[in-house]
């Protein structure tokens, strides 16, 4: 893993292996002659700078890295003895129908997971797509027999988001969702209200664990659907309004674009992120958005706006993710191994704040964060003045107002009682008719008299 700039040589001094691989992060701006010399000097320096994690889990010191790919560092404060939630995180575990080395290191995973968090505070497994390999609804049934035998669902939530590999094989997704129909009481436990049955068979899943807001969001390959990125805006507005200073968690299977490294894939390949998504999370501070997809290094990224964070892969790595009461995040990465012994060691740590989520107002009582998303009544045409005295009505309001003539205002009559829109309707017509009536009186009389 490299850790840092090449110097004035082009030499990689901080976590060199020696892989042309690794050189790509420098080379979009390296002209081909400056890319063949770091890549002779990379191969010279070998594999004697690697890095090699301490045993903390979390502590300072050792050779554990603090920085993303970029060499920016997540080095922020963490209250040890204030821990309010902690979870694992990984993805693409490609459980297959035949025996796998990946299948020791998913089992592992759980297991180091519940020894270094205790596995009463546990409290979710979140695996970013691609849960099973080619064979799902075979692999599923074996799934379930692994997350029996390590994890109790009255304690710990599996988090499963629907890649391509789960998507495309069986029909697993096609009008059903096999995680819930083979994972059983493992899934899907708890979706806030509103989240129905037909959303969660999308794979858009909501719900809150120990006070943090999860929210899984249907992307398998390539861009995210308008639809899909609607329906997580919706839940964003609700979440980050109901917890503005601590972390509201987005997963996925795929990444949004320009943020974390991809050091495995050509980045013309558009399936490999989803250009649809990023906006839609960077209008809420306090995201923190999983995804893999790539097998790439995991790897964190901020631009001050959300926090992304790159799963990588089983066959690399795990995570242990941890929140503390005032909203501060501590990610530890694990390298995985068909033995144990070999996962002690963290090989890098990010800690870092929340960014709290304040709304902005545009001074007609409308929030730009969220474009009052959750609000069904849009009234987008300017003849609709929706002024509500005293009436939220945020939601659940099916009369939207597009004619272009309906003034939806609450008012109420001398005797406490409100005089809704067809009254007012009532009154005018009534009004018309005597008009009418006056004036062809007054017509007639002129004509006969």
């Amino acid at each position: 893993y490299v850790g840092g700039a090449p110097d004035e040589n082009g030499a990689f001094r901080i976590g060199m292996k020696s892989s042309v691989g690794y050189v790509k992060m420098y080379s979009a701006s390296k002209t081909a002659d400056e890319i063949a010399t770091l890549y002779e000097n990379a191969l010279k320096q070998g594999s004697s700078n690697a890095v090699i994690g301490n045993n903390g889990g979390g502590d300072e010191g050792g050779d554990t890295l603090h920085t993303n790919s970029s060499n920016v560092a997540f080095e922020g404060d963490f209250d040890e003895e204030n821990v309010t939630l902690s979870f694992a995180a990984m993805s693409d575990i490609h459980i297959a129908t035949s025996g796998t080395a990946r299948d020791a290191k998913f089992v592992n995973s759980l297991t180091k997971a519940k020894e270094l968090l205790g596995a009463e505070n546990l409290k979710g497994v979140l695996v970013a797509g691609d849960i099973g390999d080619s064979s799902p609804l075979e692999e599923y049934a074996k799934l379930k027999g692994m997350l029996d035998a390590n994890l109790d669902p009255s304690v710990t939530e599996f988090l499963p988001t629907i890649g391509n590999h789960d998507y495309y094989f069986q029909g697993a997704f096609s009008g059903r969702n096999s995680f819930r129909d083979l994972l059983g009481e493992h899934v899907y436990q708890n979706p806030v209200s509103g989240n129905t049955e037909a959303e969660i068979t999308r794979g858009n899943y909501h719900t809150v664990i120990n006070g943090i807001h999860f929210i899984s969001v249907f992307g398998m390959d390539g861009n995210h659907a308008s639809s899909d990125v609607n329906w997580l805006d919706k839940q964003l507005a609700v979440a980050a309004k109901d917890t503005p200073n601590m972390p509201v968690i987005v997963y996925s299977h795929v990444q949004a674009a320009n943020t974390v490294i991809d050091d495995e894939d050509d980045p013309t390949e558009t399936r490999w992120y989803s250009t649809t998504i990023g906006e839609t999370l960077k209008k809420y501070s306090n995201v923190v958005y999983f995804a893999g997809h790539t097998h790439a290094t995991a790897d964190i990224w901020n631009d001050g706006s959300y926090t992304a964070v790159g799963t990588g892969c089983i066959n690399k790595n795990m995570m242990t993710v941890q929140v503390d009461a005032t909203g501060n995040v501590r990610i530890s990465v694990y390298p995985t191994s068909t033995d144990i012994s070999q996962m002690n060691a963290a090989t890098k740590v990010w800690t870092f704040a929340t960014k709290a989520y304040v709304p902005s107002d545009d001074g007609n009582g409308n929030n730009n964060n969220n474009n009052n998303n959750n609000n069904t009544n849009n009234n987008n045409n300017s003849s609709n003045n929706n002024n509500n005295s005293g009436n939220v009505n945020n939601s659940g309001n099916s009369g939207s107002n597009n004619a272009g003539t309906g003034n939806n205002t609450d008012v109420s009559n001398s005797n406490g009682s409100p005089i809704t829109g067809d009254t007012i309707t009532s009154i005018l017509t009534a009004i018309v008719s005597m008009g009418f009536i006056v004036l062809t009186a007054l017509f007639r009389k002129r004509i006969f008299s």
